[in-house]
């Protein structure tokens, strides 16, 4: 479906401004990791965060100029989620980076590991049911401990912070309070009312 001529000319600075904003994503992304060969976890996390970012900005802009433009807003929540993990590790001390960067990539990922396995099991047992062979045997990787950590971490009070903590309100909160960086993002809690925004319109 083609956006209508009548929108699209109404439409056309916020899609100039769009263009500008990825020529702009794409540039900072060249001077800061392509011209800098210094390969950490740090900068790799940072490098892949952006990409992904970059990546879907472009997949929103060309479902809006397909008229898709409640299908843009979905991906457009990621592009925020994104960015406030980006800003969330930019903007930290030295000192706490590899707290982080072990929060993000260690805990974090094991938190979700356990959650996704607990998701698989009624999955597993219905294609078993319905002959599925190949979906079974998927479902049943993602419950092997050889593969993936399925153990609980730490307690549920444990899991519920780290979450929290790494949930968007709670970045824009850390963010706005300056609490894991050297100068408090001020202004940055504007973004929960455009992501809020883009959660209500995605029926």
């Amino acid at each position: 479906m083609q956006i209508s001529e009548t929108a699209l000319a109404t439409s056309k600075p916020l899609f100039v401004k769009f263009v500008e904003c990825m020529r702009i994503i794409k540039d900072y992304h060249f001077q800061v990791f392509t011209k800098n060969p210094e390969e950490t976890l740090y900068s790799e996390t940072l490098r892949v965060l952006n990409q992904f970012q970059q990546d879907r900005t472009q997949a929103a802009y060309c479902l809006i100029v397909n008229g898709l433009v409640w299908d843009a807003e979905v991906i457009i929540r990621v592009v925020y989620e994104t960015f406030a993990k980006v800003a969330f590790l930019a903007t930290a001390s030295e000192e706490q980076r590899p707290e982080l960067l072990h929060e993000y990539w260690e805990l974090l990922g094991a938190v979700y590991d356990r959650q996704a396995a607990l998701k698989a099991e009624p999955c597993e047992r219905l294609f078993n049911c319905s002959g599925s062979d190949g979906s079974s045997r998927v479902m049943a990787t993602l419950r092997d401990k050889r593969v993936y950590r399925t153990d609980p971490l730490e307690n549920k009070s444990f899991r519920k912070q780290l979450e929290q903590r790494w949930s968007f309100s709670g970045i824009l909160e850390a963010l706005n309070s300056g609490r894991h960086g050297t100068i408090p993002l001020i202004g940055i809690e504007v973004f929960a009312h455009n992501y809020s925004m883009s959660r209500l319109r995605t029926y």
